[in-house]
């Protein structure tokens, strides 16, 4: 038998990843049942051999470069656990000034309000605002089927029962039949060229979900030519995107008649996500 603090220096010495200590103690955490602060408190306790062999089985997948919370199955997103899959992409902290920069908004804003999360994977920015505002009605749309069957299961475990929600395949705005006050957006937006050089792990999220053609603004492109349209009088659209592309982003909103255009910066003073309001108020 093995016990846990000599699995874990082990695993702290095989496991090849930026973050070695904390990936093995999540992989010992989620074999175990124990919490990651317990586990310092049970390294004399004895694995058993089914256990000890999971680990390892763990370790070996995470060294492919698998990603740990694909591993996991969960990821922490603004202060709840998302289930988590190969089937979407892995909530990143970034998207975190996404839902704040919507929150913050539906807090000027009189009831009903609506909001739309477009390309929404696993439903983790539109889920985040209902679940803190949950007067709202909130709308989740992706053309990934597969990605949809997570963000249901995210909805049901996470949202409360007020909170009325829908989700909808759709390319873009193809199947959406209603306006929004608020529509927010993690598209792809990474160019083919810089998936290239992003880190293994990256390589096995889905790759639809990532990268966009045009230097990564072509679905950015589509959705600021047509969003106004989807928009009530002085809604709102909200894009992340990455700070070199927050330029571009705001003249095509300019371009599309959108007033009060702005980049929040997130808080390592990039432009991560550009807004704009509807220029189409009813006189």
């Amino acid at each position: 038998m093995i016990t846990v603090g000599c699995l874990l220096k082990k695993l702290q010495r095989d496991i090849q990843s930026d973050t070695p200590a904390l990936d093995a103690s999540l992989i010992i955490a989620k074999t175990t049942g124990l919490s990651r602060e317990s586990i310092y408190l049970n390294l004399d306790r004895e694995l058993s051999a089914t256990q000890a062999d999971c680990i390892e089985e763990l370790c070996k997948r995470r060294n492919t470069g698998e990603p740990i919370a694909y591993l996991l199955g969960k990821k922490e997103f603004f202060g709840k656990t998302f289930i988590v899959d190969h089937r979407v992409l892995i909530p990143r902290p970034d998207t975190e000034i996404l839902v704040e920069t919507a929150i913050k908004q539906i807090d000027n804003l009189d009831d009903p309000i609506s909001v739309l999360d477009l390309c929404c994977g696993s439903g983790c920015a539109g889920i985040s605002v209902a679940a803190n505002r949950p007067n709202i009605n909130l709308e989740m749309a992706d053309i990934d089927s597969k990605a949809l069957e997570v963000a249901e299961i995210n909805a049901r475990r996470l949202l409360p029962e007020a909170c009325k929600y829908r989700i909808v395949e759709s390319d873009l705005f193809q199947h959406i039949t209603t306006k929004y006050d608020i529509i927010i957006t993690n598209p792809p937006y990474i160019s083919a060229k810089e998936y290239e050089v992003l880190r293994m792990e990256c390589w096995r999220e889905p790759r639809h979900a990532l990268v966009a053609e045009d230097d990564g603004l072509e679905i950015i492109g589509r959705i600021a030519d047509i969003v106004k349209d989807y928009l009530k009088p002085g809604g709102w659209v909200m894009i992340e995107a990455a700070d070199h592309q927050a330029v571009k982003i705001a003249d095509m909103l300019h371009s599309n008649g959108f007033l009060n255009v702005e980049s929040i910066l997130d808080l390592s003073g990039k432009r991560r996500v550009t807004v704009g309001k509807a220029n189409n108020e009813v006189n």
